[in-house]
């Protein structure tokens, strides 16, 4: 089992119950797409279940992914309002 897939077995659990979850990612070093994937889906059901989401703190290395992600989920939806 990877990282991801812990991370994904530990928030979602927390959220489906109701609880708030304040993600601190100041010491994570590195994070791939299915770590993005698991924010992505925690963010979802927090709305889905009405609690919170928030990610806390970011180290560099993940504030470039995450903004990298940003700017790619900002095209993909301009592209689908286009066609």
């Amino acid at each position: 089992m990877d990282v991801s897939d812990k991370a994904r077995q530990t928030i979602l659990p927390l959220i489906e119950a109701g609880h708030e979850v304040h993600l601190n990612l100041s010491k994570v070093d590195y994070m791939d797409s299915s770590g993005i994937s698991v924010l992505i889906e925690s963010k979802k059901l927090s709305e889905q279940k009405k609690t919170k989401f928030e990610i806390v703190e970011v180290s560099k290395p993940v504030e470039k992914v995450l903004a990298m992600a940003r700017k790619f989920l900002w095209v993909t939806k301009l592209q689908k309002k286009e066609i």
